[in-house]
């Protein structure tokens, strides 16, 4: 006897993502969610980005926290993001290589809502469209006969 299921597909078309840093293999999981994104290396960067653009998530790189993280950049680079969030909905989401207390410590004190290890998976990427951007995804769903 044949079964039918539904698999989700879900969409991020609606979403504006922001790279600060190396792309990090972030490229990958955004493309296979239809994710538009910008990439940008510096703090002046950002701020012309953001007259542009409103961003709903901003994923930080693991090379700029190492570059940046003990001159007091990334707690300038938060509140360059936090004052130009309009709606105040902008998640920022640390990327990381490997645990590191310093690195946590320093990112949850400038309210960095999330950390992820690289690389990061769809699965991952699935979790955050689902909790924080519901409203916003696009939902399709696929019959397949088994």
């Amino acid at each position: 006897m044949e079964k039918t299921f539904s698999k989700e597909i879900i969409r991020g078309t609606e979403l504006n993502v922001l790279i600060i840093g190396k792309r990090e293999g972030m490229e990958e999981v955004l493309k296979e969610f239809d994710i538009f994104y910008d990439i940008i290396l510096t703090k002046d960067e950002l701020i012309e980005k953001y007259k542009k653009n409103h961003y709903e998530i901003i994923f930080i790189g693991n090379d700029y926290l190492e570059k940046n993280i003990e001159k007091n950049d990334l707690s300038e680079l938060i509140d360059i993001i936090r004052k130009n969030d309009k709606n105040n909905n902008t998640l920022i989401v640390g990327l990381m290589n490997n645990e590191d207390k310093h690195f946590r410590n320093i990112l949850n004190s400038n309210n960095v809502e999330l950390v992820l290890f690289k690389p990061v998976q769809a699965g991952q990427m699935i979790v955050i469209l689902r909790n924080d951007f519901n409203w916003k995804i696009i939902r399709n769903f696929t019959e397949k006969l088994n």
